[in-house]
């Protein structure tokens, strides 16, 4: 009988032993987690529309961790060291992520993206950390998103210049050469009653416009484009134009587009 005793009371012992353990340490290998590619792979358009991005994490040391382990970390916004305001600039889903052998031990996690409408490229920061739920344990970083202007001349203009008296009605439209149509170049320019200059332009760093010959009366070096610049907030685009053909020119002109 004390025998008997013995043994209920070192079994009883050995297994309190057992899930103390089990409760203070359910993993029995320290997780190594890391972000990977996602955000500031793409750049977005600043047109106002809203983007969706990935951020992801994974469990560097997967294959020593057994398949049935849940490891649980919560992946939060640091937002001190964030440029991007939460809610403004993008939404993200805050909150504790299940690491399983489920899903790879890693996790796409989408992030909304929300730019401006900006009329200059920009850039900005969110970063990310990552903490082992019940553990000190825990990894950071950012990410740099970038965005490019919006530019857009598609419209009707009133096109005037500073050669002559004439003007009219022009308008601008995207072409499938990726170029920008204008359906007449030099702000209705007559020389010798010639009406009809369409031609292509194109739009650099947000609000300049290069040299273009791309012009119906190139041929005569007419109505080429010199210079100009583009103002998307207010729809003004002004050009500055050379003819070296009519009239013994060269001449030099001015033309205005002002968006209806």
């Amino acid at each position: 009988m004390k025998s008997l005793l013995s043994f209920i009371i070192i079994f009883v012992i050995l297994s309190c032993s057992e899930d103390d353990s089990s409760n203070n340490n359910p993993l029995s290998v320290v997780p190594i987690f890391e972000f990977v590619e996602g955000l500031g792979n793409n750049t977005f358009e600043s047109n106002g529309s809203t983007y969706t991005d990935i951020v992801s994490l994974h469990i560097v040391n997967y294959n020593q961790i057994p398949a049935n382990t849940n490891v649980e970390i919560n992946i939060t916004i640091d937002n001190e060291n964030s440029t991007a305001i939460e809610g403004v600039d993008f939404n993200f889903n805050s909150g504790i992520y299940i690491f399983n052998s489920s899903n790879n031990f890693i996790q796409p996690i989408p992030v909304d993206i929300i730019p401006n409408l900006a009329f200059e490229d920009y850039s900005k920061t969110i970063a990310f950390v990552a903490n082992l739920v019940g553990s000190e344990l825990k990894v950071s970083k950012s990410y740099t998103i970038s965005f490019n202007c919006h530019v857009d001349l598609t419209g009707t203009y009133h096109a005037s210049n500073d050669w002559d008296s004439e003007d009219g009605i022009a308008t601008i439209s995207l072409a499938e050469n990726g170029k920008w149509y204008i359906s007449d170049i030099g702000g209705y320019w007559q020389p010798y009653d010639l009406t009809i200059n369409p031609g292509y332009i194109v739009v650099e760093d947000c609000n300049r416009v290069p040299f273009s010959d791309d012009t119906a009366l190139a041929q005569f070096d007419t109505g080429v484009v010199l210079s100009g610049t583009w103002d998307q907030e207010n729809g003004i685009l002004i050009m500055n134009h050379v003819d070296n053909f009519f009239n013994g020119g060269p001449y030099y002109w001015t033309s205005t587009y002002v968006r209806q």
